[in-house]
């Protein structure tokens, strides 16, 4: 007999969730390519880097460099087909059809070099600088009297005792996932992103992560809280920047399991061996295959017994039928389904593509507009909406202000 669950959220998040890091959108991801280039460059011509790092620089400046010489040559393309090459999607299907081994591993570091550049140049001001403030609400105040929750980490103190500091999506996600009566484990996140926002946020707030790889093995340099230790399922199901395929003992070939580091430049400029980030290009003919099979799977799962579905920044669109198919998939089965929330910029574009993949649910789905010059307001101080999904905390997003 099938078991019904009353309180399972699934988080399914597209790149508008990653967007208030700074992160690419398909639209500007090629612009976001170049900008990434020229820090290179500078970075490059720094005295204070080694020969070593200098030469591993100069990997990535050649990878980004190949995909626009491979735009330029692909331009010709233009006289018998439309297609907008400053799309990475539509450069990125070309590409595939090309067999070259070379340009598809390099296509995957410009990828992951952008997404995490552009990332660490979100978060490079000071640490201080760098954080937002919340507010303790009289809620928060007599619950920790109480000790029914403990935001001792990714939340710091400041100079004045009613205000907490921390960063944006450490704050977010302490909303999505609920105050500490809850299990945690009744919350699963489906990403269809490279970047490592989730998994950052959750090691902040101290929780434990699996991306759900039966294969997954860690490298010696990363930390303890990257490995396989259960907890919440974070499901990347397109891989992750911080992603390789380890090789056998012998170094000549492809063990069939993955090594995980912290981050794409701790692998980039840190390791001596070849390597090619685990990531599956934006392309038409992305499937689930080899190492993803297990994250497909466990994606398949969390769906039939979500209680609650939140999709936020992903706009299931006809391009994506792998994903809409995987979905379906997942609500065949599921008897627990109550509700699903919407949270985009464009909310009732989401639904109608939604309602054209499962008609039935359209009563039960529950828009929420986000202001595209306020995401951050809309995601960080919309207690309502945390509200709706049965989560939240106890306290208050203030802002960047510093007291």
């Amino acid at each position: 007999m099938s078991t019904i669950y009353n309180d399972n959220n699934v988080y399914i998040l597209g790149a508008g969730f990653s967007r208030l890091a700074g992160l690419p959108l398909i639209k500007d991801f090629m612009n976001k390519m170049r900008d990434t280039h020229e820090r290179l460059e500078g970075y490059i011509k720094s005295d204070k880097l080694t020969n070593d790092r200098k030469a591993k620089i100069e990997r990535l400046l050649t990878a980004v460099a190949q995909v626009f010489e491979y735009r330029l040559k692909a331009s010709s393309v233009n006289y018998r087909v439309n297609i907008d090459l400053e799309n990475i999607e539509q450069l990125f299907s070309l590409a595939s059809l090309s067999n070259d081994e070379g340009l598809e591993h390099n296509i995957r570091r410009a990828i992951c070099a952008t997404i995490e550049g552009t990332y660490e140049l979100f978060y490079r001001p000071e640490y201080d600088k760098s954080k937002r403030i919340v507010r303790k609400t009289e809620e928060y105040i007599r619950k920790a009297e109480k000790n029914e929750f403990d935001f001792s980490q990714g939340f710091f103190p400041t100079d004045n005792i009613n205000f907490l500091k921390t960063e944006l999506y450490t704050f977010v996600l302490s909303n999505l996932i609920g105050s500490s009566n809850l299990h945690p484990e009744q919350n699963s996140f489906i990403t269809l992103n490279y970047d490592t926002i989730v998994e950052r946020s959750l090691i902040n707030l101290g929780l434990s992560f699996t991306y759900g790889i039966s294969t997954h093995i860690h490298n010696p340099k990363t930390p303890s809280k990257y490995r396989n230790n259960g907890g919440i399922k974070v499901m990347k199901l397109h891989g992750s920047t911080n992603w390789i395929e380890a090789k056998d003992n012998s170094q000549s070939k492809n063990s069939g399991n993955i090594e995980v580091f912290p981050n794409f430049f701790n692998l980039a400029y840190d390791e001596i061996r070849d390597y090619t980030p685990l990531v599956l290009p934006p392309t038409w003919n992305k499937s689930a295959k080899g190492f993803l099979l297990d994250v497909w799977q466990d994606a398949i799962v969390a769906i039939r017994n979500a209680t609650r579905i939140i999709v936020i920044g992903y706009s299931f669109s006809t391009t994506d039928n792998h994903i809409n198919y995987l979905i379906a998939e997942g609500l065949r089965e599921n008897i627990s389904l109550r509700s699903i929330h919407i949270w985009d910029t464009s909310p009732k574009k989401v639904v109608e593509n939604w309602s054209s993949l499962t008609p039935y649910s359209k009563s039960i789905i529950k828009e929420v507009p986000f202001n595209e010059n306020e995401n951050e307001v809309s995601l960080a101080k919309g207690k309502d909406i945390y509200k709706s999904i049965n989560r939240g905390s106890s306290l208050e997003f203030i802002g960047k202000e510093m007291l």
